[in-house]
């Protein structure tokens, strides 16, 4: 079996010298409903949406060394590994991530004279876990943008269009709806992304342009001789949503496009 470990920006712990002692398992933040009291009536009028707390990991790792002053001079040189880190993952679950960073303060402690112990929290943001749906197994979008990332080994699916469709039904059954991103390439007159609910772009390209569509954080845009220029003045309607099982719908005019998607499960 392997030995236990907890990695952040995908370092494992063993490799820092750290030992896990012990990770309590984080599967669902607390979440809460404003409710209304109405007169006469037993039950109560709930909001349609919850409000969520904070997603936390509680992590605690052992070093060992010839005396204190060894394990604590040790340990400081590890910090800005540590409060650098935006991404944390675990050894049970290696291909869920969670994006965040260490909050609080932490508990440093000696179990013995050549042995001391760390506790500290890693604070989920988004308070989820995330899996990116890609035909390459094991991959995770670097930091950074997302949607540049996008190719045709990273993808969750693709489709190359010439008149109006839609990408290959994707199945999801997560708890959240995923985190969307496209890659688009080719010529178009105008261009829909997610039916009639979806995103319109009342941007044309007679030449080949690739655009960039961020759902997450509501960003379209493309690059100008290496400047990003957004599009979202040319935007309406809303963002394409995928919270469950189905095939995202593209249309548009005078359409000649490869549209890339990668989904980022959420649960």
């Amino acid at each position: 079996m392997a030995e236990p470990y907890i990695t952040l920006d995908g370092i494992s712990s063993v490799t820092k010298g750290l030992r896990l002692v012990e990770l309590t398992p984080f599967f669902f933040p607390a979440r809460t409903y404003t409710r209304e009291n109405v007169y006469g009536r037993i039950s109560s009028i709930r909001q349609a949406e919850p409000v969520y707390g904070q997603g936390r990991w509680k992590i605690t790792v052992a070093m060992e060394g010839e005396d204190k002053p060894d394990i604590v001079e040790s340990i400081q040189a590890l910090v800005p590994w540590m409060l650098n880190a935006t991404r944390f993952a675990s050894w049970h679950s290696p291909t869920k991530y969670y994006t965040g960073r260490i909050e609080g303060a932490p508990d440093f402690s000696m179990l013995s004279r050549r042995n001391g112990q760390l506790k500290f929290e890693f604070v989920c943001d988004p308070p989820c876990y995330n899996i990116a749906r890609s035909i390459q197994a094991g991959w995770a979008p670097a930091y950074g943008l997302v949607a540049d990332q996008i190719d045709n080994t990273n993808e969750t699916c693709s489709a190359a269009l010439t008149a109006a469709g839609a990408l290959p039904s994707v199945t999801y059954a997560a708890f959240h709806p995923a985190a969307l991103y496209f890659k688009i390439t080719g010529t178009w007159t105008s261009l829909t992304i997610g039916g009639a609910v979806g995103m319109v772009l009342a941007w044309p390209a007679a030449t080949e342009k690739t655009i960039y569509i961020d759902c997450d954080n509501q960003q379209v845009y493309y690059y100008s001789g290496g400047d990003m220029v957004s599009l979202m003045s040319y935007f309406s309607g809303d963002f394409p949503v995928l919270s469950t099982t189905g095939a995202m719908a593209v249309s548009g005019t005078s359409l000649n496009v490869i549209v890339r998607m990668l989904a980022i499960e959420r649960g």
